[in-house]
Order: structure tokens, then sequence, then C-alpha cells
């Protein structure tokens, strides 16, 4: 393998704008809720529109230009940096499974030496006590 290549891999998320929805919520349509909540819920939306220069209301949810309403956004990382990210995500669900474990036992009425015990059984390679 030649030192000129870069293995990269396809990143796809939620988009931060829409929150993955594909749309948000036109900004003179957020204005009109913010005044209106302010006002008690009293202002005419057609007359609220027109002192913003629209002939009518638009429309309230309009596609977010920025995932052209796709609701993800692609981008290419590098080969390294996506196995970084994961090996982080997977050693979080890791510690959630193992506190899930560890809250479990305890509600089944367990001591912390037993806890342990159990815990240190789940987490030992196979052939050291451990789970085959």
């Amino acid at each position: 393998m030649s030192d000129k290549h870069q293995y990269q891999v396809r990143k796809v998320g939620p988009c931060p704008k829409c929150q993955g929805a594909g749309v948000y919520t036109h900004p003179a349509w957020a204005r009109y809720w913010m005044e209106s909540k302010c006002a008690a819920g009293c202002l005419d939306a057609v007359e609220f529109f027109r002192r913003q220069g629209f002939e009518r209301p638009p429309a309230e949810e309009v596609p977010c230009d920025r995932c052209s309403g796709e609701g993800q956004l692609a981008s290419f990382v590098p080969f390294q940096a996506a196995m970084a990210e994961w090996e982080d995500h997977r050693k979080i669900r890791l510690h959630n499974l193992l506190r899930g474990l560890v809250a479990v036992l305890a509600e089944l009425g367990l001591d912390d030496r037993e806890i342990a015990r159990r815990v240190h059984l789940v987490l030992a390679p196979a052939g050291e006590g451990g789970s085959p």
C-alpha cells in the first residue's frame, strides 16, 4: 500500500439545523409565535404577516436549506477518526450496560461483593472464569 492513499469513511448524521426533520419553522412564523406568546395569543396572523411584508402568510414549515430537506448530512472522515469515535461510543454503551446490570443485581438484593463477583464473570475472557 502506498503512503499516498488515505482511507475515508462516509459519516451520515442528523442535520443540526432541522434536527433530522428535513423541515424547520419559517423564521416569520417563529417570530409570530414568539410575539403572539408575549401578546397572550391575541395577534391576528394575517395582519401580522402583512406588516412583515407578506401578501399572505407563508408556509409554516419550509424545507431545510442546509440538508436540502433530506434531514441528514453526509461527510467523509478519515478511517482512523471514525474508528476512534466508534470506540468511544462502544465504551459509553458498555458503561451504560454495566450500570444497568449493577442496578438489576442490586434490586435483587445482592450485596456489593456478590455484584462485583458477577460483573467480573461477565467481563472475564472465556476460560478465565467468564462466560464461554
